[in-house]
């Protein structure tokens, strides 16, 4: 897969208004997200009703997604699916109307595939998260499909109903969330 690696160089000054899949980076597919950091002067904005939204990146396009059938049905082709997220911040502002998956970092995981694998490790959330359906958002990764999320913190503020760190994942591994 393809590796995006900031260095630990900030973008800084970016906003970014959208309908679909929002965020420094769009849609991701098969690709290591690393060493990314986005500025406290940025934002993500969504209009109501869209898909996935993160100051690092929007999220998952499951409509890009490769299937093979197998005898209980259909499931997705392995190395098509994988994003790995590493080491990144985000300090920008997540504002989401009504949206599929958001989060501080990233919107939305796909499902899990190795659970000895953590779909995002080391990265933090300080910029503000607010959005809806509070079912699909997180101040870290608002949807993780089952994911692994491991030390990674927020400290960031999100909306009350919102968690600090992940909504649907698999497992958290010295986690937290100081807002």
């Amino acid at each position: 897969g393809v590796v995006f690696d900031g260095g630990g160089n900030t973008v800084d000054y970016m906003r970014v208004e959208a309908d679909d899949f929002a965020g420094l980076i769009g849609a991701v597919h098969n690709a290591t997200l690393k060493g990314i950091v986005v500025g406290e002067n940025s934002s993500v904005t969504s209009s109501w009703g869209s898909a996935c939204y993160g100051g690092i990146a929007g999220g998952y396009d499951y409509s890009a997604a490769s299937y093979e059938s197998d005898a209980e049905g259909a499931s997705f082709k392995a190395g098509g699916y994988a994003v790995r997220v590493e080491d990144c911040v985000n300090r920008a502002a997540i504002w989401a109307g009504y949206a599929q998956s958001f989060g501080g970092v990233i919107g939305g995981l796909p499902s899990a595939g190795d659970q000895n694998i953590y779909a995002m490790a080391r990265c933090a959330n300080y910029g503000r998260v607010t959005g809806e359906p509070e079912e699909w958002g997180g101040g870290l990764v608002g949807t993780a499909h089952g994911g692994t999320v491991a030390y990674c913190y927020n400290r960031g503020e999100v909306d009350d109903s919102l968690p600090g760190v992940a909504n649907n994942t698999f497992l958290a591994i010295g986690c937290y969330n100081a807002a």
